[in-house]
């Protein structure tokens, strides 16, 4: 099967081989880990741990870059096309649509999908 995803105006067919199962299964893995980095009190934190957490944010945007390329496999999609064309809410919709997509996960929270949906029909407006 193939997933179908829009970048910056572009459509991709994504393939839902095994390559890109286990790289999309990588990535949510990494999600898991970010958890535990980031996962730290503000008030009480130390220097050390508050860069920890932002290096490992920084981190994870180069790791959903080279999930997003490695997996659409596109020679003029690259990292430095999306660092100069996209915003975080879009990298982070590309990747969640990828996931989803490849997974054959479904939003069944009634609750969820409005949510997106006004979010969709704002961002639209605006």
């Amino acid at each position: 099967m193939t997933v179908r995803i829009k970048i910056s105006g572009k459509e991709y067919a994504v393939k839902e081989s095994i390559r890109n199962v286990k790289r999309t299964y990588k990535i949510q893995q990494m999600f898991l880990k970010l958890g535990s980095k980031v996962n730290i009190d503000g008030e009480n934190a130390t220097p050390k741990q508050i860069e920890e957490a932002i290096s490992a944010n920084v981190d994870s945007f180069d790791d959903i870059m080279n999930y997003i390329a490695d997996v659409i496999n596109d020679k003029r999609l690259t990292v430095d096309f999306m660092e100069d064309n996209l915003t975080t809410e879009e990298l982070t919709q590309v990747m969640t649509e990828l996931i989803n997509g490849i997974l054959h996960i479904e939003e069944k929270d009634e609750e969820v999908k409005q949510v997106k949906k006004l979010a969709s029909a704002k961002r639209s407006k605006a």
